[in-house]
């Protein structure tokens, strides 16, 4: 992760000397509201994280987002709320904890004087089929 990059990888061993290198970079991230399922890149049960660009309607101190999500098991996911101008500045970091099945968790985000701008990481538990199914923000 750079000031303007987002990038994913991992390396996994399959047996014997053979290794699986998966690179992910995140070129152009989907925006609010999200109302078609995503679901998160799962390979060889590293799951790689989910970057949404967050822009609120309006200049105000508070931003409400509701998210929902599908699990193939109970599980932890962590927010991260990054700045959209340098991904490295986490402005704030939140764990949620999902059940098996379908899931909506509401949660607010406060600034002053206002919410800026953001693009939001959704990071699973590798070993899980994780996927977005719908996140709106409000106002």
């Amino acid at each position: 992760m750079f000031k303007d990059f987002l990038a994913w990888s991992s390396l996994t061993w399959v047996g014997g000397i053979q290794y699986v290198i998966n690179l992910l970079r995140f070129d152009k991230l989907p925006k609010t509201p999200i109302t078609s399922k995503i679901s998160f890149v799962n390979t060889n049960g590293l799951v790689a994280p989910l970057f949404v660009s967050v822009a609120p309607k309006a200049p105000l101190p508070i931003l409400t987002m509701r998210t929902n999500v599908t699990s193939d098991k109970p599980q932890t996911l962590v927010l991260r709320g990054r700045s959209s101008s340098d991904y490295t500045n986490v402005a704030f970091e939140e764990t949620v904890d999902v059940d098996a099945g379908e899931n909506e968790f509401i949660m607010n985000v406060i600034g002053f004087p206002f919410v800026p701008s953001f693009v939001l990481e959704v990071q699973p538990e590798d070993r899980t089929s994780t996927t977005l199914n719908k996140l709106e923000v409000f106002p």
